[in-house]
């Protein structure tokens, strides 16, 4: 059987949150980098508040989350997407009985 890639796995990145990262490049002129990462959050969990180190576009990949930011709760199922700003703390919740997986785009500032 093939070893899995270490960088591959899933890494506590939170209470309540794993996460790996999938992508990375900076762009042509180096003065942004977009990240691409995966986030799971297990069954019957709210994770804990975190910021992302830039804007981010969250993507549900499986399942279904709240997500909690800037004062709101906001449920998003398959598909469903939101945007965060630059600073924003948010937090995922999971009341399904499987875990929830999501791909969140960074988009970091270098300047």
């Amino acid at each position: 059987a093939p070893v899995p890639n270490e960088k591959n796995l899933y890494r506590p990145y939170a209470k309540g949150l794993y996460a790996r990262q999938v992508f990375a490049a900076p762009s042509p002129n180096r003065d942004y980098a977009v990240e691409v990462w995966r986030i799971s959050v297990p069954p019957r969990t709210k994770s804990a508040e975190v910021v992302f180190p830039g804007a981010a576009a969250v993507v549900v990949l499986l399942g279904q989350v709240t997500v909690a930011s800037s004062g709101k709760q906001q449920e998003l199922g398959l598909g469903d997407s939101l945007l965060l700003q630059e600073g924003e703390r948010v937090a995922f919740t999971n009341t399904g009985s499987r875990p929830a997986n999501l791909r969140v785009v960074v988009f970091r500032g270098e300047g």
